[in-house]
């Protein structure tokens, strides 16, 4: 079974390592995650057609992606990966690694080995 890593360029991180790569904070209050920006001017959105599959901020456009979301590839397709033709790996506390985070600077690419 491949990677994740292995579809995409930018680094596959958990939920909590994407939004923590963009210098944002997350808040768990046990029920929901509170997300702020790091820009000064946050307006977090959520969206998604299956539950959240993008959370932006609408000032600077930062944002992290669910790569098991519907993905845009011609001007009126789309794609969807499945989770199950994946090895998902794992973060330090046992989240699944699935999302993508996209910075001012066009994304957080994985650091190659020469």
């Amino acid at each position: 079974m491949n990677k994740l890593q292995e579809v995409t360029d930018f680094k596959v991180m958990s939920f909590e390592e994407s939004v923590k790569s963009l210098g944002w904070k997350l808040e768990d209050d046990g029920e929901y995650f509170k997300v702020t920006c790091d820009c000064g001017n946050s307006q977090i959105r959520y969206s998604g057609f299956i539950g959240t599959e993008v959370v932006e901020c609408e000032s600077c456009k930062k944002r992290v992606t669910d790569l098991f979301s519907p993905i845009q590839t011609g001007n009126a397709m789309c794609t969807v990966l499945k989770a199950s033709d994946y090895d998902i790996e794992k973060d330090s506390e046992g989240s699944d690694r699935y999302w993508i985070a996209e910075d001012l600077a066009g994304g957080i690419k994985i650091i190659q080995k020469s």
